[in-house]
């Protein structure tokens, strides 16, 4: 009875093992079939090429990571991404402002109040979270638009515009030594938002009410206030990942985030089966966003067909998708 009590218990922990760390184990083995597929995969400048391309996607995935993990979600992070390159680009653009830095702050507090506005129409007005920062995205996008039409003469896209100053695209396109400034950065933002939520009692505060806001608010912890803060978190990222993405490429357009929510959202189910399984965390994130680069990335080099790609990425998210609601299933039991 003993010898199958302990076999049943090393089997659990064995299970136990995999199901936190599987997908670091699947980041693993995709990186080793790739690279052995194609050698020129694993060259530290395409290693870098993976971790550039990972950053937008990233940043914008742990927005997403912060309010998702408070139990709610905001359907403007792909509008956000979009206006911090408006924002970003226009003060460069149009104002006399010159300094990367000061527009790079400026971008950053206005999406911070843009993420305040959404909490109270949430909070305070009771509007459901995904109406509310549904609704707001749309007069976002529209507002973005008619300033973009009115001050650009017309356009709703500038292109590398010749006010903008030489460094404009620092934050994309520079390096410092042999690492990209984007890759410096991406690596710093991870950094501080996992030290948030794992080493802080507030960031371990948005984890707590995201499982349970009534026991929260019986325990003393303002459930309403972490709400507040993920909102306004996820639009900083958001914005903050706009700022790359302008500059990596010096263009700035309301438009070209569109895609960034169902982005976004894909790494964080993926990353939701890392560590914590079932639960949306920072860890998890970031490893998904690896996995998702890292497979855009390879199966390009490897030579597979648009169709084909996307046919493993869905799968991979299908799978992600499916661990997720076993986690839960089993967590909830």
């Amino acid at each position: 009875m003993n010898n199958t009590a302990e076999r049943l218990s090393a089997g659990a922990s064995v299970g136990n093992l995999l199901g936190k760390y599987w997908l670091a184990i699947l980041t693993v083995a995709t990186y080793l079939v790739l690279a052995a597929l194609a050698p020129s995969f694993r060259t530290f400048s395409n290693l870098m090429t993976i971790l550039i391309s990972a950053c937008v996607i990233c940043i914008s995935g742990l927005g997403l990571t912060c309010i998702l993990s408070t139990g709610e979600l905001d359907f403007g992070a792909g509008t956000e991404l979009a206006a911090g390159t408006v924002i970003y680009g226009l003060i460069l653009g149009y104002t006399p402002i010159k300094s990367i830095w000061l527009a790079l702050l400026i971008t950053i507090a206005f999406m911070a109040v843009y993420g305040a506005l959404n909490a109270f129409l949430h909070i305070k007005l009771k509007i459901p979270a995904f109406i509310a920062t549904f609704a707001l995205s749309y007069l976002l996008k529209g507002a973005g638009q008619i300033v973009m039409t009115k001050v650009c003469k017309g356009y709703t896209t500038l292109y590398n515009q010749r006010g903008w100053p030489d460094d404009f695209g620092f934050f994309g396109q520079s390096y410092i030594g042999p690492i990209p400034v984007a890759v410096i950065v991406l690596i710093v933002v991870c950094a501080l938002v996992f030290m948030y939520t794992e080493g802080t009692k507030w960031g371990r505060y948005l984890y707590a009410v995201g499982a349970n806001p009534r026991a929260c608010d019986y325990l003393g912890i303002n459930s309403n206030f972490q709400k507040f803060l993920g909102f306004v978190l996820c639009a900083v990222l958001c914005g903050l990942a706009g700022v790359l993405q302008a500059s990596m490429t010096k263009t700035s357009t309301i438009t070209c985030g569109d895609s960034a929510l169902m982005s976004g959202l894909s790494v964080m189910m993926i990353g939701a089966t890392f560590l914590k399984p079932g639960v949306f965390n920072v860890a998890g994130t970031i490893v998904g966003a690896l996995l998702v680069a890292m497979l855009n990335n390879g199966l390009v080099i490897v030579g597979l067909t648009q169709w084909l790609r996307d046919l493993i990425s869905a799968l991979i998210l299908l799978a992600a998708i499916v661990m997720v609601v076993v986690f839960k299933h089993r967590a909830s039991k």
